[in-house]
């Protein structure tokens, strides 16, 4: 029974975390979509590349943590495929690698498709998104092992804007698909 309660708070608190991920993710779509539009980039795949680089940086930086820390651990230094006991530092470094490599290849698939499909006042969209992403993935590392309420609110700012644009693709490509 008091684990069914742990399992409770913790569910609760990752609702909490996405509710306010969520909140932010409203308000900087509004805010977005309000503004004056962009200029037409002259290379909407040029445009989506460049929003791209933030990003690959967050999958940087989680690659260059865990060779920074095998490096450095004699637990660590033979790699994933030859340690046999692995440190448990060296399991949550992978577990968010792992987690921003996926986040990474979603989201810039995703931005990709927006920036073919969306109309010009909904382009500004793609770099506040990629900051929020930026701000997610930040937020996720940080909290990563003080568990899942408190990583919540990384994994709303990262996961949310990419599963809005998706949809908002799948709606564009629906509305016209040639």
């Amino acid at each position: 029974m008091a684990s069914q309660t742990a399992i409770g708070r913790q569910q609760l608190g990752v609702v909490r975390g996405v509710a306010a991920g969520a909140a932010a993710l409203l308000a900087v779509t509004a805010y977005c979509l309000i503004q004056q539009p962009f200029p037409e980039p002259e290379d909407r795949v040029r445009f989506w590349m460049k929003w791209n680089i933030p990003k690959a940086a967050c999958l940087w930086w989680q690659i260059a943590r865990v060779g920074n820390h095998r490096f450095s651990s004699p637990a660590d230094i033979m790699g994933a495929g030859l340690s046999t006991n692995p440190s448990p530092q060296i399991k949550c470094m992978q577990a968010t690698l792992q987690n921003t490599l996926e986040q990474t290849v979603l989201a810039s698939l995703v931005h990709g498709g927006f920036a073919a499909l969306a109309p010009l006042q909904w382009l500004q969209l793609i770099p506040a998104y990629t900051l929020l992403f930026v701000a997610g993935r930040v937020l996720f590392v940080a909290r990563y092992e003080s568990g899942a309420a408190a990583r919540a609110p990384g994994v709303a700012l990262t996961l949310l804007p990419t599963q809005l644009m998706l949809l908002g693709c799948c709606w564009l490509l629906f509305k016209d698909p040639w």
